[in-house]
């Protein structure tokens, strides 16, 4: 368990809509975190959650419009990035806060040499020669496991395998050595061996460096492996805040507890795993009252009808549910 110290980030009451064709679309709700130093915090869902969103608005990178930063403050360092000028941003992104994308091949120039567009990041928020830059690149190579890092600097993103990709994709981000990591579903259309090499790498690069992560999946299984604690997300909400000991041992929120049974595990029976029917439903058509009853076994008239307020647990959990009132 991370120490509670002063958080290093705190998202508050964040509200965010995308203007469209049919329409203003509520995407976020009223998210509210913190992340505290040396931290690995998850962010679980299924697909369409609001995960990546909710992210990638931390640092105001989706375009406006059509997206619409509607309230709310991200503080970090105690600046707010909400409110901060392009400049100011442009010096904590890359630099102080780094990302890892959605599927490596998609994210990496297919027109620059893997080894050119690491030492990209080291010229233009460090200030280092190009072959200071290069000899660091070599460094951070080997660092995260890529094999003859000279030759590997030489060839271009299509001439690396998908494990390699993901590799030169995490050596650009901790090239300046940020202080928090987005990690965006990493492992994504990566095989299972590669997946656990790009777990444990990912875990010792943090403890190694300190540094604080946000690790989103939708898989509450690879969560469990890499962070501390947290974040359920549905509808654009978060709907639980928990510990991995909390979420395992006692999860609150009824979509939490069907997620942890869709992981699959050799302790399960044949057809233990059971999906969870029916899909979120689009930003434009949220229903009344709590966004996940349609879907909930547990639901009750008060849940069709009043969205619930987050309510904090003695435990220290907290929820959007109106059976844990």
């Amino acid at each position: 368990m991370v120490e509670k110290t002063t958080p290093i980030l705190q998202a508050r009451n964040l509200h965010l809509d995308i203007r469209s064709e049919n329409g203003t679309l509520p995407i976020l709700r009223d998210i509210s975190f913190d992340l505290h130093p040396g931290e690995a915090l998850g962010i679980v869902g299924e697909s369409g959650s609001g995960k990546t969103v909710a992210c990638l608005s931390l640092l105001r990178l989706l375009p406006s419009p059509p997206a619409l930063y509607r309230s709310g403050s991200v503080l970090f360092r105690g600046e707010d990035l909400w409110q901060a000028s392009e400049k100011a941003l442009q010096k904590v992104r890359g630099r102080r806060v780094a990302m890892i994308f959605q599927e490596a091949l998609s994210a990496l120039n297919p027109v620059l040499k893997a080894g050119e567009q690491a030492a990209e990041a080291l010229t233009l928020h460090s200030g280092k020669t190009r072959r200071e830059a290069q000899r660091e690149v070599l460094e951070l190579f080997a660092r995260v496991g890529i094999p003859d890092p000279e030759r590997r600097f030489q060839q271009y993103p299509h001439q690396l395998s998908g494990g390699l990709q993901q590799r030169v994709m995490i050596a650009m981000a901790l090239a300046c050595r940020p202080e928090i990591l987005i990690a965006d579903e990493p492992t994504t259309a990566l095989d299972v061996t590669i997946q656990v090499q790009i777990l444990e790498l990912l875990k010792n690069l943090q403890r190694e460096s300190g540094m604080s992560m946000i690790f989103i999946s939708h898989d509450l299984g690879v969560i469990a492996e890499v962070c501390q604690r947290v974040l359920v997300m549905y509808a654009g909400q978060i709907v639980e805040s928990a510990s991995i000991e909390q979420i395992f041992a006692s999860p609150q929120h009824p979509y939490t507890r069907l997620l942890l049974q869709t992981i699959p595990g050799l302790d399960k029976p044949r057809g233990a795993l059971s999906p969870i029917p029916g899909q979120i439903p689009s930003p434009g058509a949220l229903p009344p009252g709590c966004p996940f009853h349609p879907r909930c076994p547990e639901a009750a008239e008060r849940c069709r009808l009043d969205p619930p307020p987050p309510l904090s647990l003695p435990s220290g959990q907290e929820v959007r549910c109106w059976m844990r009132e």
